[in-house]
């Protein structure tokens, strides 16, 4: 009896039969679980990723749970910053989302958006979030996984899909 087995299969024009997309072929998802306070601009989480081939694209999938804690009015931005080699970039622009609070309460951010990186190669990538005060941030705090200790966690969280074609 044969049998035929394949880690792979890829049709003739290297996207699916529906003609819209290739399919996953890695994914990687990584989460931040300790608390995160900043009152300047900085980085939330990191974390690298290593293309299985270099004509793929990278689908990011950014999560993030976060609190101007101070009570002044404010506005923060969040971005995903990129990095091979040494060399920086933001497939996503450097000043992609941005949430502001007024003063007097302390307000809850969700910051969710996918990001298309098309310049994958096969050399590893380190994927990093940021945030940082857009303007004038009137000292106040910007926190991820503030309550860690009441079970407050995965407050930042990357997913990223290899995708073929």
């Amino acid at each position: 009896m044969s049998e035929l087995r394949t880690n792979r299969i890829v049709p003739r024009d290297g996207i699916s039969s529906s003609g819209t997309c290739g399919g996953v072929i890695q994914m990687k998802v990584a989460q931040h679980d300790s608390a995160v306070d900043l009152t300047s601009s900085g980085d939330i989480m990191s974390t690298t990723y290593t293309p299985i081939r270099s004509d793929s694209k990278i689908l990011i999938d950014i999560r993030l749970r976060a609190r101007e804690d101070s009570g002044n009015s404010a506005t923060w931005y969040v971005s995903l910053k990129k990095t091979i080699g040494g060399v920086d970039s933001y497939p996503g622009g450097q000043y992609m989302m941005q949430n502001r609070s007024e003063a007097g309460v302390s307000m809850w951010a969700g910051y969710y958006q996918m990001v298309v990186d098309s310049d994958g190669g096969s050399s590893e990538i380190t994927y990093t979030l940021h945030a940082g005060p857009w303007g004038s941030a009137n000292s106040s705090e910007f926190n991820v996984n503030k309550h860690a200790g009441d079970s407050e966690l995965g407050g930042a969280q990357l997913i990223i899909y290899e995708v073929s074609g």
